[in-house]
């Protein structure tokens, strides 16, 4: 004899019909007699009824395990997003640091080269302005303030300087008035005194913070 309708296989397609397969075996204990017939009907549904809830606990166990996943994986991104920002980060910082020490030592290298009388000349003055014109990039006014300065002094200096030389290399005396030897000196005093405050100046911006 075939199952009855509530027995059959469309019952185990869903997990939300575990009710109804509950349901049916309470029907089947109250509505069939006590005959063989009723007993293998009982253990069809039992069967039936284990199969669609180990069907369903796999089916609430494999969808946790590709939610616990999803998460898994999104954290992951996460971490490596975070850590390449970090590195992006760390990189710029240090590609900054280098810009700001190149332009530091290119001022020292010049204050040293103003320090030593008769050494500088316009030539260095323009090329130093060359070598440092992109700080207005990298730095604040303090730091801008101060290359400005610098630069213009150092042009002077060795405009001076030039004339010093032809001052002191001809027969014409009058070359460079008193003033301009003055002037001259008053700047070889300013270069010798100033590698201090460009420290001082420069000090904040060659760290990496």
């Amino acid at each position: 004899m075939p199952y009855p309708p509530l027995v059959r296989g469309e019952w185990v397609s869903c997990r939300g019909e575990l009710v109804a397969f509950h349901h049916a075996f309470i029907r089947l204990r109250q509505g069939y007699d006590g005959t063989g017939q009723r007993h293998h009907l009982l253990s069809a549904v039992q069967t039936i009824y284990f199969e669609a809830v180990m069907e369903c606990f796999i089916d609430m166990l494999s969808d946790y395990l590709v939610l616990t996943i999803t998460v898994v994986i999104l954290v992951l991104q996460y971490l490596l997003a975070k850590r390449s920002h970090k590195l992006e980060e760390q990189r710029l910082k240090m590609d900054l640091f280098d810009k700001r020490w190149k332009i530091y030592m290119r001022t020292i290298e010049f204050i040293k080269l103003c320090e030593s009388p008769g050494l500088i000349s316009m030539q260095d003055a323009f090329s130093f302005y060359n070598d440092v014109r992109y700080a207005k990039l990298i730095f604040k006014d303090d730091v801008i303030n101060l290359i400005d300065e610098i630069d213009d002094k150092g042009v002077r200096f060795g405009s001076l300087n030039e004339k010093y030389d032809l001052h002191i290399h001809t027969v014409d005396s009058d070359v460079m008035t008193s003033d301009e030897i003055r002037g001259k000196n008053k700047l070889h005093e300013w270069f010798l005194r100033s590698r201090v405050n460009v420290h001082k100046t420069f000090e904040p911006y060659l760290k990496i913070v």
